[in-house]
């Protein structure tokens, strides 16, 4: 099955979103995007506006104790929130002391951003919420207990370069005191990477359980330009193209538009965990005023893709992204842009 490959540039902001994406697993999971200030979000997990409050004191103090992200010398971009809880995190990013700086989109080291996430399945009911900034993250699960919304899970920080010890604020819910659901877990993302052998530039990945990481996690990854396939060819092999369009970027740009952010969206919605892949190859191809530009770009624009997937709900490891990228112009690539494919599962 061929696809048609549809072309989307950037264009004039367009009406804010109010469709979320709704994907089906084990359960029901219903999320929302918001941190790139233009999905206006009907469902927040079932918490009223002061329980919102304490979700976000409860996860931005956390923030605020990590060396990197210490409020007195950090600064942090944001965009207009759009949603209850958006509204209440920028409130308490303000109230730690951060320096704020407003940007029209997802621009900047310290970018804020934040999800929520419902799971609906015979065995829970719940919703984990998401704040970040720059690559450092911060999550935890709340559920409604009686009259009450409550911790459910341990905080989850990712992506610290120096884990240091952390305090919640834990009372604000009344948990009992030495509850081991007053603990802070920090994710391993800071070990191996995958690196691509033309720049150096790579990503980090996860480490599977015991600490080893499989091989093929390690893999190296090439520039497509005058490959003849993927780097991914032996998995592809056993899936055929769905749907596939090309998103343009601005010229030595990696900012995405509000058109290609609803095309990323609908993809995310219509993306099965247990038939499909998304195959997201960035691009750079022509005369660049950035150092090194092409390779950066490709690689950049395609990470760029892929955050903003798994923002929208999509997991990480249903996104097989590389690069193609030169000085010259490619037969079939775009110059500026990024290749986003949903394929499927043969049979």
């Amino acid at each position: 099955m061929t696809p048609s490959i549809r072309t989307r540039s950037p264009s004039r902001p367009l009406a804010a979103l109010a469709a979320l994406a709704l994907l089906m697993s084990s359960g029901c999971a219903l999320f929302s995007g918001e941190g790139d200030g233009d999905i206006d979000t009907v469902m927040q997990g079932g918490a009223d506006e002061q329980e919102l409050d304490l979700i976000a004191q409860n996860l931005v103090f956390t923030l605020a104790q990590l060396g990197e992200l210490n409020p007195m010398n950090t600064t942090v971009q944001l965009t207009r929130p759009r949603s209850a809880f958006g509204r209440e995190i920028v409130r308490r990013v303000h109230g730690v002391g951060y320096g704020v700086q407003s940007v029209p989109d997802d621009r900047g080291a310290n970018y804020l951003r934040y999800r929520v996430q419902r799971t609906v399945s015979e065995e829970a009911d719940e919703t984990r919420y998401l704040v970040s900034i720059g690559d450092v993250s911060v999550e935890r699960s709340y559920q409604r207990i009686g009259d009450r919304l409550l911790p459910v899970s341990a905080q989850r920080v990712r992506g610290a370069v120096k884990p240091s010890a952390v305090e919640l604020n834990d009372d604000l819910f009344a948990l009992e005191e030495g509850s081991t659901l007053s603990d802070v877990e920090f994710g391993t993302e800071q070990g191996p990477r995958i690196i691509d052998i033309a720049t150096g530039l790579g990503e980090p990945v996860e480490q599977a359980a015991g600490g080893e990481v499989d091989a093929f996690d390690l893999r190296v990854r090439q520039n497509l330009y005058g490959r003849l396939e993927s780097n991914y060819a032996q998995i592809f092999v056993d899936y055929e193209d769905i749907e596939q369009d090309s998103l343009s970027f601005p010229n030595d740009s990696m900012l995405l538009g509000r058109e290609q952010k609803q095309t990323i969206i609908d993809y995310a919605t219509r993306a099965d965990p247990e038939t499909d892949l998304l195959s997201v190859v960035g691009c750079s191809h022509g005369n660049t005023d950035i150092a090194n530009g092409n390779g950066v770009l490709a690689i950049g624009r395609a990470n760029r893709i892929k955050e903003a997937l798994v923002y929208a709900g999509v997991p990480a490891e249903m996104v097989l992204d590389e690069g193609c990228w030169a000085s010259s112009y490619h037969a079939t690539f775009p110059k500026r842009g990024v290749v986003l494919t949903l394929k499927r599962r043969r049979g």
